[in-house]
């Protein structure tokens, strides 16, 4: 798709519409495996009833997003990775236009209402382009283990705080092409150059500050 649509170079955020299949990929990672799966705790300002239940004002509440995500009605074969359930019509989260769903923008994990993420088009972004430009300098594949045999990564160890991350694991990442590597590598040098010149000029900032400050406190 990548390679198709964005005619041999990186993807860039004009690129969205005509890359389903990555935004479904994106979108079912973040399904199957939410980095906050307890939700977002939340305080009642007054008394409430949900269900019969009553939920005094000050409880602590907790929107289970790992739950919400393994709604089976919502999301058939739930505890699997199938992106094919935002892109084939006959799954129920099946939206048109592909050129515009799916789409990671609303999904529970971000909350709801004021109290929302406000970072969703910058998450939405920024994994479209990364994961985008990574598969399309790489072949990610399993890396082979002093025994020659593939190492498998587990799909299941991470740690066990409020925001999870997998267990570090053993993977392969081989250059698709030659070209593509040096541009990687381009890429890379010019970006790192970059990022010392604004440290340079910011410390070089700072310090003139902090002169001016203590002249200041001289002459007071």
């Amino acid at each position: 798709e990548i390679d198709e649509n964005c005619g041999g170079r990186m993807p860039e955020l004009t690129d969205m519409p005509n890359l389903p299949v990555l935004r479904a990929c994106i979108k079912e990672t973040m399904r199957w495996r939410p980095n906050v799966p307890t939700g977002v705790a939340h305080e009642l300002m007054e008394d409430d009833f949900y269900n019969g239940y009553f939920i005094p004002k000050g409880s602590r509440i907790l929107p289970l997003d790992y739950a919400f995500l393994r709604n089976e009605k919502k999301y058939p074969d739930a505890d699997n990775f199938r992106p094919e359930r935002w892109l084939e019509p006959s799954w129920p989260t099946y939206q048109e236009p592909l050129s515009q769903f799916p789409t990671i923008m609303g999904m529970t994990s971000f909350g709801w209402g004021q109290r929302a993420c406000l970072g969703q088009s910058l998450t939405r972004d920024e994994t479209l382009i990364g994961c985008g430009s990574i598969l399309w300098a790489y072949n990610l594949v399993k890396k082979i283990g002093a025994d020659g045999k593939p190492i498998e990564p587990s799909i299941h160890d991470s740690n066990s705080l409020l925001i999870v991350k997998p267990d570090a694991y053993e993977m392969a990442f081989e250059p698709r092409s030659e070209s593509r590597r040096q541009e990687v590598i381009s890429q890379w040098e010019e970006s790192d150059a970059n990022d010392k010149a604004e440290r340079a000029a910011f410390a070089k900032a700072a310090e003139a500050a902090q002169h001016v400050a203590n002249n200041a406190d001289v002459v007071a």
